[in-house]
C-alpha cells in the first residue's frame, strides 16, 4: 500500500556531550515542536525497486535514487529511478522515468546491485558505482541521458560501495570488497577523472608494503565524501583487531587514518547489530566530519585539525530513538546535517553543529513504520529512499530549518519523545594512528619478579604498548599439564602502555602456578619474551632471554 501525507512527529534537543561516568550532567529536557512538513511518498516505476544508499540531486532540481529494474536474462538490472518533482503525484509513479545501466564484460554471476549515486555541478554529469565492480557516469541533462553513459570497471570486480563527488570535477569511491590472495583487491578507496579509474592503496598493504597485513584486509571502506578542500574522507566499517578508523587521503602510499575506539563498557564491542561499525561519514559546515557509528548507535563529530572526537547516543538524543540504528549521513547546504535512523524506531534526524559555546541542537522527525535508506539535502527538502521502494520527501519547515534550545521541559505526549533525555559520552581524544618506538633495558630476576625499565620514544600523541610473557623455560615434574606431550605453561603476562617521552620500571609478578612452583623448587627457569604492539595490531618481537627467579628470602 502506497504511503502519503503521512503525519510526523518532531521534537527539539539540545546536543550536549558529558560524561559516561557517574555524576554526568543530564541533557535538557526536550520541548515538543510539531513540524510544518509532512513526509511525502511517491511510488517507484513497476518492476522497480529503491535498493541500497544513492540518492542526489541533479542541477535542474530532479531527484535519482539508486535502484534494481526488470530482469536482464537471470538477473536484475542495475538501474536508477529519476523524479521529476514538478509532474509527481503522492502515491504514484508519475514523474518517474528510469535508466538501465550497461554491464561490464564479462557479466558477472550473481545479482548485481546499484549501490550510490552523486551529482557534480562542475562536471554536470551523474556518477554511479556497482557491486560488480562497474562505475560509470552520464548527462542528467541530455534529452536521453543513457546515451550518455561511460563506464569502467574497477580490477578484480570489487564491490563498489559510495560515491562522493570533489569540488574540482570527477568523484572518489569505497572499494569494500576486501581479500587475502594476491594482488589483494578492494579494501581501498579510488578516483574516478577523465582518464579512468586511479586507485589508492590496500588499507592493509600501506606504506610501500608488498605483503597483507592478515588483522587489517577486512576493513570494508565505506561511506566516502569530499571536503570543500578536495580532499577525500572515507569511514572503514569493519573493526578487526586494531579498531574502526575514519581515514583521509592526500595521495601515496599510506592513508591518514584515525582510530575510533570501537566499543565503551556500556556498549556492545563485537558480534551485534550486524557487526557494522561505521557507516557514513560527511562533511559539516563547521569544518567537522561528521560519521554514523552503528555498532554503538552513535552519531559522532571528528575535528580533523586537533584529533579530538565526539559522540552522541541516539538514545541521548531522544528516548524515542532507542532501539534505531543511524545508517546514513547527509550534509545541508546550509552546513547542518541530516541522519537516517532505522529501526524500529524508524527517523529522520537533523544535526545543527554548535558554534562558539553554543550546544548542537537536533530536532527528531518520526517517520512511524517507514524505514529510510540513503539521503540528500537540498534547500527545501530532504529526499531519501525506502524499504519498500517508496521515494520519500521531507519539505523543510522553518522549525527544521533553525532548532532552538527549549526554554523550559514540556511534558510530551503520544509518539513524541520524553521529558528526561541520557547523558551522552565525554569528548573522546582522537589521533591519528601514531605508534612510537619503545626501548627498555634487559629483562632481571629481582627478588621473586621479573623487572625492566622501559621508555618511549615518540611525541607525546604517540602510544608504545609492550607486552611482557614470562613462560617455564623446561617443564617442572610434579605440576603436570594434563597431556601428554610437556609444554611450557604461562607464568606471567603484562602489558604496558606509554605515551611519548614517558618511561617506567616495570615490575612483572608471577601467576600463581609460578608462585607455587617457586615456592616449591626455591628458584625457578623461566623464558622472558617482550613484544611491542604494531599500529595494524600485530606484535613486534624486542627480545627473549632466559633468567633464574629464585623465591625471595624471608627475613
Amino acid at each position: 500500500m502506497h504511503r502519503f501525507a503521512v503525519a510526523a512527529t518532531t521534537a527539539v534537543l539540545t546536543l550536549t556531550a558529558s560524561a559516561m561516568a557517574a555524576g554526568a550532567l543530564p541533557l535538557p529536557a526536550a520541548a515538543d515542536a510539531p513540524s510544518t512538513g509532512v513526509p511525502t511518498y511517491y511510488s517507484a516505476p513497476s518492476g522497480y525497486a529503491v535498493v541500497n544508499y544513492g540518492v542526489t540531486v541533479d542541477g535542474s532540481g530532479d531527484v535519482w535514487f539508486s535502484a534494481s529494474g526488470p530482469a536482464r536474462g537471470s538477473q536484475p538490472t542495475p538501474s536508477l529511478i529519476r523524479l521529476h518533482p514538478a509532474s509527481a503525484v503522492a502515491g504514484t509513479a508519475a514523474g518517474t522515468t528510469t535508466v538501465a545501466t550497461p554491464d561490464p564484460s564479462p557479466v558477472g554471476c550473481c545479482a548485481n546491485q546499484m549501490r550510490s549515486v552523486a551529482f557534480s555541478a562542475h562536471d554536470g554529469r551523474l556518477y554511479y558505482v556497482r557491486s560488480d565492480g562497474a562505475y560509470g557516469s552520464l548527462v542528467p541533462s541530455a534529452p536521453a541521458p543513457a546515451t550518455t553513459i561511460s563506464t569502467g570497471t574497477a580490477a578484480g570486480g570489487v564491490d563498489l560501495w559510495d560515491v562522493a563527488t570533489a569540488p574540482g570535477g570527477g568523484a572518489w569511491i569505497t572499494e569494500k570488497t576486501t581479500s587475502n590472495v594476491a594482488p589483494y583487491p578492494g579494501a581501498r578507496i579510488a578516483q574516478i577523472t577523465d582518464g579512468g579509474l586511479t586507485e589508492g592503496p590496500n588499507v592493509a598493504v600501506q606504506g610501500g608494503a608488498t605483503t597483507l597485513t592478515s588483522s587489517r584486509y577486512d576493513a570494508k571502506p565505506s561511506g566516502i565524501t569530499v571536503a570543500a578542500d578536495g580532499t577525500p574522507w572515507f569511514v572503514e566499517e569493519d573493526p578487526g583487531t586494531p579498531g574502526y578508523r575514519i581515514a583521509s587521503y592526500t595521495g601515496g602510499a599510506t592513508y591518514n587514518e584515525y582510530a575510533v575506539t570501537p566499543c565503551e563498557a556500556q556498549n556492545p564491542c563485537s558480534g551485534s547489530y550486524s557487526g557494522r561499525g561505521l557507516t557514513d561519514v560527511a562533511a559539516g559546515g563547521d569544518g567537522g566530519l561528521w560519521f554514523t557509528n552503528r555498532l554503538n548507535k552513535k552519531i559522532g563529530r571528528l575535528d580533523p585539525g586537533s584529533g579530538t572526537m565526539t559522540q552522541y547516543t541516539l538514545a541521548s538524543i531522544s528516548p524515542s530513538l532507542v532501539g534505531g540504528s543511524p545508517s546514513q549521513i547527509a550534509a545541508a547546504p546550509d552546513g547542518s546535517l541530516w541522519v537516517s535512523v532505522s529501526g524500529p524506531p524508524n527517523a529522520l534526524v537533523h544535526v545543527v553543529p554548535g558554534s562558539g559555546s553554543a550546544s548542537a541542537t537536533a530536532t527528531v522527525t518520526s517517520l512511524g513504520s517507514v524505514q529510510p535508506l540513503g539521503l540528500t539535502v537540498t534547500a527545501t527538502d530532504v529526499w531519501f529512499g525506502t524499504v519498500g521502494s517508496d521515494l520519500g520527501r521531507l519539505p523543510l519547515a522553518p522549525s527544521q530549518t533553525t532548532p532552538t534550545t527549549p526554554t523550559a521541559p514540556t511534558q510530551s505526549t503520544g509518539t513524541t519523545t520524553g521529558t528526561t533525555t541520557p547523558t551522552t559520552p565525554a569528548p573522546v581524544a582522537l589521533t591519528p594512528v601514531s605508534v612510537g618506538q619503545a626501548q627498555l633495558s634487559k629483562p632481571r630476576a629481582d627478588d621473586g619478579e621479573v623487572t625492566a625499565n622501559q621508555i618511549c620514544l615518540g611525541p607525546p600523541t604517540a602510544r608504545c604498548t609492550v607486552i611482557y610473557r614470562v613462560s617455564e623455560h623446561e617443564y617442572v615434574p610434579g605440576f603436570r599439564s594434563g597431556v601428554a606431550k610437556p609444554r611450557p605453561r604461562t607464568l606471567a603476562k603484562k602489558s604496558v602502555v606509554l605515551t611519548g617521552g614517558q618511561s617506567a620500571k616495570v615490575k612483572i609478578r608471577l601467576n600463581g602456578l609460578g608462585r607455587r612452583i617457586l615456592a616449591a623448587r626455591g628458584r625457578l627457569k623461566v623464558d622472558v619474551l617482550v613484544s611491542e604492539r604494531q599500529p595494524d595490531g600485530s606484535l613486534r618481537k624486542l627480545s627473549t632471554s632466559t633468567l633464574t627467579v629464585r623465591a625471595p628470602e624471608r627475613s
